[in-house]
Protein backbone atom coordinates (compact mmCIF):
# COMPACT_ATOMS: atom_id res chain seq x y z
CA UNK A 1 0.00 0.00 0.00
CA UNK A 2 1.39 3.40 -0.99
CA UNK A 3 1.51 6.08 1.66
CA UNK A 4 -0.87 9.02 1.12
CA UNK A 5 2.13 11.37 1.40
CA UNK A 6 4.35 9.48 -1.06
CA UNK A 7 5.57 11.99 -3.65
CA UNK A 8 4.19 14.99 -1.75
CA UNK A 9 6.10 18.25 -1.94
CA UNK A 10 6.87 19.58 1.54
CA UNK A 11 7.46 23.26 0.88
CA UNK A 12 9.34 23.88 4.11
CA UNK A 13 12.30 22.14 5.66
CA UNK A 14 10.83 22.92 9.10
CA UNK A 15 8.26 20.12 8.86
CA UNK A 16 9.70 17.29 10.95
CA UNK A 17 9.34 13.57 10.29
CA UNK A 18 6.89 13.14 13.17
CA UNK A 19 4.56 15.72 11.60
CA UNK A 20 4.84 13.99 8.22
CA UNK A 21 4.07 10.64 9.88
CA UNK A 22 1.10 12.18 11.72
CA UNK A 23 -0.37 13.48 8.44
CA UNK A 24 0.25 10.14 6.71
CA UNK A 25 -1.41 8.22 9.55
CA UNK A 26 -4.42 10.54 9.52
CA UNK A 27 -5.06 9.91 5.82
CA UNK A 28 -4.40 6.18 6.17
CA UNK A 29 -7.07 6.08 8.88
CA UNK A 30 -9.44 8.21 6.78
CA UNK A 31 -9.08 5.63 3.99
CA UNK A 32 -9.35 2.63 6.34
CA UNK A 33 -12.44 0.46 6.71
CA UNK A 34 -11.23 -0.75 10.12
CA UNK A 35 -13.94 -0.28 12.79
CA UNK A 36 -11.48 1.39 15.19
CA UNK A 37 -10.34 4.09 12.70
CA UNK A 38 -12.32 6.85 14.44
CA UNK A 39 -11.07 5.89 17.88
CA UNK A 40 -7.50 5.75 16.58
CA UNK A 41 -7.92 9.23 15.05
CA UNK A 42 -9.15 10.55 18.39
CA UNK A 43 -6.27 8.99 20.34
CA UNK A 44 -3.33 9.06 17.90
CA UNK A 45 -3.98 12.11 15.70
CA UNK A 46 -6.07 14.76 17.46
CA UNK A 47 -5.81 16.51 20.82
CA UNK A 48 -8.60 15.55 23.23
CA UNK A 49 -10.33 18.92 22.66
CA UNK A 50 -9.65 19.18 18.90
CA UNK A 51 -12.09 20.54 16.33
CA UNK A 52 -12.36 18.80 12.95
CA UNK A 53 -14.53 20.42 10.26
CA UNK A 54 -15.47 18.30 7.24
CA UNK A 55 -18.07 18.40 4.47
CA UNK A 56 -20.09 15.94 6.58
CA UNK A 57 -20.09 17.99 9.76
CA UNK A 58 -18.05 19.36 12.63
CA UNK A 59 -16.60 17.01 15.23
CA UNK A 60 -15.48 18.43 18.58
CA UNK A 61 -13.45 16.55 21.13
CA UNK A 62 -12.52 12.95 21.73
CA UNK A 63 -16.05 11.49 21.81
CA UNK A 64 -17.28 13.05 18.56
CA UNK A 65 -14.05 12.38 16.65
CA UNK A 66 -14.12 8.76 17.87
CA UNK A 67 -17.56 8.35 16.28
CA UNK A 68 -16.78 10.38 13.14
CA UNK A 69 -16.10 7.29 11.02
CA UNK A 70 -19.23 5.36 12.06
CA UNK A 71 -21.08 6.07 8.78
CA UNK A 72 -18.07 6.75 6.56
CA UNK A 73 -18.66 3.61 4.51
CA UNK A 74 -22.45 3.60 4.19
CA UNK A 75 -22.33 4.55 0.48
CA UNK A 76 -18.58 4.39 -0.17
CA UNK A 77 -16.80 1.23 -1.39
CA UNK A 78 -13.25 2.63 -1.35
CA UNK A 79 -11.45 5.90 -0.63
CA UNK A 80 -7.85 6.96 -1.30
CA UNK A 81 -6.27 10.32 -0.49
CA UNK A 82 -3.13 11.59 -2.23
CA UNK A 83 -1.25 14.54 -0.73
CA UNK A 84 0.34 16.74 -3.39
CA UNK A 85 1.74 19.76 -1.55
CA UNK A 86 2.11 20.83 2.06
CA UNK A 87 2.70 24.48 2.97
CA UNK A 88 3.85 25.69 6.38
CA UNK A 89 2.27 28.93 7.71
CA UNK A 90 5.74 30.13 8.68
CA UNK A 91 8.67 28.59 10.48
CA UNK A 92 7.45 29.64 13.93
CA UNK A 93 3.74 28.83 13.76
CA UNK A 94 2.38 25.33 13.85
CA UNK A 95 0.01 25.69 10.90
CA UNK A 96 -0.09 23.68 7.69
CA UNK A 97 -2.09 23.93 4.49
CA UNK A 98 -2.44 20.80 2.38
CA UNK A 99 -3.47 20.36 -1.25
CA UNK A 100 -4.42 16.91 -2.44
CA UNK A 101 -6.86 14.73 -4.31
CA UNK A 102 -9.36 12.22 -3.09
CA UNK A 103 -10.45 9.22 -5.13
CA UNK A 104 -13.73 7.66 -4.10
CA UNK A 105 -15.56 4.66 -5.47
CA UNK A 106 -19.19 4.45 -4.41
CA UNK A 107 -21.15 1.26 -3.87
CA UNK A 108 -23.30 2.16 -6.91
CA UNK A 109 -20.16 1.91 -9.11
CA UNK A 110 -19.63 5.64 -9.61
CA UNK A 111 -16.03 6.85 -9.21
CA UNK A 112 -14.83 10.39 -8.62
CA UNK A 113 -11.52 12.13 -8.16
CA UNK A 114 -11.68 15.57 -6.63
CA UNK A 115 -9.21 18.13 -5.30
CA UNK A 116 -9.29 19.15 -1.67
CA UNK A 117 -7.52 21.58 0.61
CA UNK A 118 -6.97 21.24 4.32
CA UNK A 119 -5.95 23.72 7.00
CA UNK A 120 -4.33 22.24 10.12
CA UNK A 121 -3.19 23.67 13.45
CA UNK A 122 -0.84 21.49 15.46
CA UNK A 123 -0.31 21.81 19.19
CA UNK A 124 3.43 21.76 18.40
CA UNK A 125 5.50 21.84 15.23
CA UNK A 126 8.54 20.35 16.90
CA UNK A 127 9.51 16.78 16.10
CA UNK A 128 8.19 15.39 19.36
CA UNK A 129 6.24 12.16 19.34
CA UNK A 130 3.35 13.73 21.26
CA UNK A 131 2.42 16.49 18.77
CA UNK A 132 -1.24 16.30 17.75
CA UNK A 133 -3.73 18.15 15.55
CA UNK A 134 -5.79 20.68 17.52
CA UNK A 135 -7.80 22.04 14.57
CA UNK A 136 -8.47 20.75 11.07
CA UNK A 137 -10.74 22.12 8.35
CA UNK A 138 -11.20 20.22 5.10
CA UNK A 139 -12.44 22.02 2.00
CA UNK A 140 -13.43 19.67 -0.79
CA UNK A 141 -14.18 20.91 -4.29
CA UNK A 142 -17.51 19.77 -5.73
CA UNK A 143 -16.66 16.48 -7.45
CA UNK A 144 -19.17 16.88 -10.30
CA UNK A 145 -17.33 20.02 -11.40
CA UNK A 146 -14.16 18.05 -12.11
CA UNK A 147 -15.43 14.91 -13.79
CA UNK A 148 -14.11 11.51 -12.89
CA UNK A 149 -10.38 11.89 -13.58
CA UNK A 150 -8.05 14.64 -12.38
CA UNK A 151 -4.35 15.03 -13.14
CA UNK A 152 -2.22 15.78 -10.06
CA UNK A 153 -0.51 18.82 -11.60
CA UNK A 154 -3.76 20.23 -12.97
CA UNK A 155 -5.56 19.63 -9.70
CA UNK A 156 -2.82 21.36 -7.74
CA UNK A 157 -2.78 24.39 -10.04
CA UNK A 158 -6.57 24.60 -9.96
CA UNK A 159 -6.71 24.17 -6.18
CA UNK A 160 -4.10 26.89 -5.68
CA UNK A 161 -6.32 29.25 -7.67
CA UNK A 162 -9.55 28.26 -5.91
CA UNK A 163 -8.55 27.86 -2.26
CA UNK A 164 -7.16 30.41 0.14
CA UNK A 165 -6.69 30.12 3.89
CA UNK A 166 -6.87 32.49 6.79
CA UNK A 167 -3.81 31.64 8.83
CA UNK A 168 -4.99 33.60 11.86
CA UNK A 169 -7.83 31.22 12.81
Amino acid sequence: MNSPIEGAQWLSSSVGQHTKDLIATFYELADSREPDAGTRMATEIFTKDAIWITANGTFKGFSEISKSRDNAWSVVKSRKHHILRVFLGNDERSELSILGTGEIEFKNGEKISSPFACYIKLDSLHSTADARISFMQVIAAPAKQYGSVCSGDLVTQDAERRFSFRLDV
